[in-house]
């Protein structure tokens, strides 16, 4: 690992630093074994890749204004395999150093956090963005915090965590407004609002697709059994769920991680 920098020639105003991959894993062949020392060594523009694995950080992980991408790997089914695990014993992540959109999170889990006020995730004064994370089983502050914060949220999934309070999914505060795309709240425990709670003058814009429910059975997705989505239901799409048949994939229509005869039923029932 190495850090890239332009050399001073005449006429140049100022040098400049060229963005840095940096690597996560946890067998020690990266160049760092946890997120927090490669976000200390990053710089602004760097990209840092986190391997599959489940990531216990011995504090709370903090971007410190930094704008960087930290991107995690998926599994077969498209859901984050980067999993970041407080062990209910801290807050997993903090942004509170103004943190802009260029400060990006992608295909991680934030998980098993424990703090009031976001266990999971704690946003202040910042605009991070969220791509295909989750935020789950976080206790004692429910998932994520918000406070005069905009962050914008892009194919995530927040869902069972608990809050003492309100808001056990997402608590929007201090005239919050984050932008939600493509995201299921669902299955979050409170007192009050256990999926959403905001006090006056914060508000959350709906981008679209989204869904909101105490159940989260009402937000998940039936696959459709035309495979190659051309309106009909025959053999091209017999084919595709033959190819992946035996394993996960673009066959599995019932959703049970495995393409078998439940899903050639289902195939079957909409033959058209």
């Amino acid at each position: 690992m190495t850090r890239a920098i332009s050399l001073a020639i005449p006429f140049v105003v100022a040098s400049s630093c060229l963005a840095e991959t940096i690597t996560v894993c946890l067998d020690g062949s990266c160049d760092f074994m946890n997120v927090q020392g490669a976000i200390d060594f990053a710089d602004h523009g760097d990209l840092i890749l986190v391997a599959a694995g489940n990531y216990q950080p011995s504090s709370t992980i903090e971007t410190d204004g930094k704008m960087v991408t930290v991107r995690g790997e998926i599994d077969e089914q498209g859901r984050p395999a980067t999993i970041l695990d407080g062990r209910w014993q801290r807050r997993v992540l903090r942004c509170d150093d103004n943190e802009t959109a260029a400060t990006r999170f992608e295909n991680l889990a934030f998980i098993r956090g424990d703090r009031t006020a976001g266990a999971g995730v704690r946003i202040n004064h910042s605009q991070p963005t969220l791509v295909n994370c989750e935020i789950r089983d976080n206790i004692g502050g429910g998932g994520m915090y918000l406070y005069n914060a905009r962050p914008t949220l892009i194919d995530c999934v927040i869902s069972d965590n608990q809050c003492d309070w309100s808001g056990g999914g997402i608590q929007i505060y201090d005239n919050s407004n984050p932008s939600l795309v493509d995201t299921v709240v669902c299955g979050n425990q409170a007192k009050y609002d256990p999926q959403l709670s905001l006090d006056q003058g914060s508000i959350w814009t709906d981008e679209g697709d989204n869904c909101v429910s105490d159940d989260c059975t009402d937000c998940s997705e039936t696959p459709s059994p035309d495979l190659n989505g051309d309106g009909l239901v025959n053999g091209a799409d017999l084919g595709l769920l033959l190819v992946s048949w035996g394993g996960p994939g673009i066959g599995d229509l019932n959703g049970d991680g495995m393409t078998d005869g439940g899903d050639l039923g289902v195939l079957l029932a909409a033959w058209s």
